[in-house]
């Protein structure tokens, strides 16, 4: 045997480190899918469309990511720019389908994560889009994908202003499938970054939502918003969104209870003792559930706040009782899990308003001060065959079908009555809303030292937005939204 000599193995170490740095300039990140997508994907090659294009939803962590779900967006249709989502899913009209993937109308898909957006629980997102074509209209659209990939980052960056919650991930997924050689190429962007360039990502399938953990909680919310003079030409959802930006950055900064106890941030969630080994032969493993407790922080009383006056118009009041749960990975820690069901709560605080002020506009050109709203409620329903639930929110004038129909247009499930968790949340009765009258009657020793304003004409506005139907359980949980003008 020859012995390498001592330069020859200088260039081989050289060689090597330039091989090992390579390898690691061109690894990215790993997208986790679970095996149920695989199926779905595979239904696709079989349909006679040309193309499709759809959202991947999942959940965004550090070392890698998991994709739980695909939906294909929806075609857009003749009807949607005049009716609603539930008259349009009646009555179809002839699909407005583009010819080619690069002629797809960016606005549409992005309205579409928006509503789906809304109907997904804490620790799951849009994690990015796919498209399904042949090779030649994949590599047209690359710049359209792209784009649309950034405008749905975008609108979504948005309500995380207002709520406060700001994702520290910020790589998404396009994932392209060719439907000739059904070859999956999957890249990742930065889309905090317009000049990001693509980077190779790793898509492989793998079981995994069987071990994830969910966490449960219960909140009541009471939050007064006045409404500046300077911001009484904004919107209704406007001035919400304004005014429960600080009740959500409080929120966020909360501290957690998981089962009653305080527990390292860093510690893991569901500790490897509690985790049953899967056997060939024994069954599998129950889904752990855990509730968490969320605690704001008392200002302190050492604290001089200085008074201010401040010029209103308005006085919005958000009181109510919701229900929160979400998702998260196996190996989470307790931060991550906390943190995932902070996101639920924010996320569902801000979708209940906003669909609340669409309702309002889309059934009333004129507003009666005197008219009491209710909220949506919350109902849960489950993802595909997995243990997962997503959830939808059912005004009280619509019944399970609106809900199950929503499920199917945005989601593509297809649900029952079944399976349906309908009783968490309940539409409150004629006990629970208070009244405009009664409340004004309480507030009028606070309020007359206001009489001077009335008098010169000024509007005076007492306005309570619903966050959600009361919880089952509690009674002083309430929800409504009520008007009363001076």
């Amino acid at each position: 045997m020859r012995a390498i000599s001592s330069e020859n193995s200088k260039n081989t170490y050289s060689v090597l480190n330039r091989s090992i740095f390579l390898l690691t300039l061109t690894m990215g990140r790993t997208i986790v899918a679970e095996e149920r997508i695989q199926k779905y994907i595979e239904s696709l090659y079989a349909s006679k469309q040309q193309w499709f294009v759809g959202l991947i939803i999942g959940q965004i962590t550090g070392p890698r990511d998991y994709a739980v779900h695909l939906v294909q967006t929806p075609e857009p249709d003749e009807a949607e720019s005049d009716q609603s989502d539930t008259e349009s899913s009646k009555k179809k009209t002839d699909s407005m389908l583009p010819q080619r993937l690069d002629e797809l109308d960016e606005q549409w898909v992005v309205t579409h994560a928006k509503q789906v957006h809304r109907l997904l629980v804490g620790g799951l997102d849009v994690i990015g889009i796919f498209a399904v074509a042949p090779p030649d209209s994949l590599k047209n659209a690359q710049a359209k994908l792209r784009q649309i990939l950034f405008a749905i980052h975008k609108t979504f960056a948005k309500r995380q202003v207002v709520s406060g919650v700001l994702s520290e991930f910020t790589d998404r997924v396009l994932l392209h499938i060719c439907s000739h050689t059904r070859k999956l190429t999957c890249r990742t962007f930065d889309v905090s970054d317009h000049k990001s360039a693509a980077k190779p990502a790793e898509w492989k399938y793998q079981p995994f939502v069987d071990r994830w953990c969910r966490l449960n909680t219960k909140l009541a919310i009471e939050v007064s918003i006045p409404v500046p003079t300077a911001s009484q030409c904004q919107t209704l959802n406007k001035q919400i969104q304004v005014g429960l930006t600080p009740f959500c950055n409080k929120l966020w900064t909360a501290a957690g209870l998981v089962d009653g106890q305080v527990q390292p941030g860093d510690s893991q969630l569901d500790t490897p003792d509690d985790q049953p080994k899967r056997g060939r032969h024994k069954p599998a493993q129950t889904q752990h559930c855990f509730n968490v407790n969320l605690l704001t922080k008392l200002p302190c009383s050492k604290t001089v706040i200085m008074p201010s006056v401040t010029d209103c118009s308005a006085s919005l009041v958000v009181r109510g009782s919701l229900v929160g749960r979400a998702y998260i990975h196996s190996k989470a820690t307790v931060l991550e899990a906390i943190r995932a069901i902070k996101t639920d709560v924010i996320r569902s605080l801000i979708s209940r308003c906003e669909l609340l002020c669409e309702e309002i506009l889309q059934t009333e050109e004129d507003q009666d001060p005197r008219v009491v709203y209710q909220s949506p409620v919350r109902v849960f329903g489950r993802l595909g065959e997995s243990p997962l639930t997503v959830c939808d929110y059912m005004f009280q004038d619509e019944d399970v079908k609106d809900s199950i129909d929503r499920c199917y247009e945005l989601l593509g499930l297809n649900l029952t009555e079944d399976d349906l968790e309908l009783e968490l949340e309940r539409i409150p009765d004629d006990n629970d809303i208070v009244t405009a009258d009664s409340t004004s009657s309480r507030r009028s020793s606070d309020c007359s030292q206001l009489e001077p304003f009335a008098s010169r004409g000024r509007l005076r506005t007492y306005l309570g937005v619903a966050v959600s139907g009361a919880v089952a359980l509690v009674a002083a949980g309430l929800s409504y939204v009520y008007l009363n003008q001076n």
